[in-house]
Order: structure tokens, then sequence, then C-alpha cells
């Protein structure tokens, strides 16, 4: 299946919240349905050093990457843009979830723009 959606995690130092997401993510059939990348920011995290050993546990469909250093969110949001390879991008927190449905609305959004629509804007706590 070529999916159309990344959803882009940036997360530093929060992991209890990141795997509720990601159990969130899983639950709702989003790792399936779209590309998933953590975009860690911190080199010294439990989850950078399983990856180190080969070891991260991340649910099926997850791709994890660290920065070499707290590279600030922003510089974050914009690795999204470097590492995205399919046609929309979500940047997500790694404290929010999604509702139940999610995959049907966003499917729906992203079928029905037309093609001179460069972004979407769904109401995010990350973004405020």
């Amino acid at each position: 299946m070529n999916k159309l959606l990344t959803i882009w995690i940036p997360t530093y130092r929060r992991p209890h919240r990141l795997i509720e997401l990601l159990d969130n993510l899983r639950e709702l059939g989003l790792t399936a349905w779209a590309d998933v990348i953590v975009s860690d920011n911190d080199p010294d995290s439990p989850m950078a050093n399983a990856a180190a050993t080969g070891a991260t546990p991340l649910p099926a469909g997850v791709a994890y990457r660290c920065n070499p250093s707290n590279l600030s969110a922003g510089v974050n949001f914009l690795r999204a843009f470097e590492h995205c390879r399919t046609p929309w991008l979500m940047i997500v927190g790694d404290d929010e979830l999604f509702e139940s449905g999610a995959v049907d609305l966003l499917a729906l959004v992203i079928r029905g723009v037309p093609r001179t629509v460069l972004a979407v804007k769904f109401d995010s706590g990350l973004f405020g």
C-alpha cells in the first residue's frame, strides 16, 4: 500500500507520553495506514540507547531516529520535511492522542483536498 501520510513525532524526555501515543496510533490503525516516525531530540534517552543496540521497543510500523543533540523543537520540525517520503506530513506532539475515527477523517480530508492546497491544519496543542 502506498501511504499518503507521514506522522512525525518530535520528542524530548517524555517517554511515558510517547509510549501512550504510540499505543494510541497502533490501536486506531494509524501505524498501518501512515508512515510513523519518532524523532528524538535526546541522544541520551532510554529509547536512543535501546536503538543503539537494536532493541527499540516500538510497535510495528513505527520508525525511530535520534538527533545528535537537542536541536530544538523548531529544527526537529524541519527534519520532518527533510525525511518525509509521502505527499502529506502531520507533525504531532509526543503528548497528543488521536480520537477514534482518526483514520477515516484523515483519509477523507487527504483524498478530498484539491491539488492546489498545500497545507491543512488540524487543531493541536503542539501549535496552539
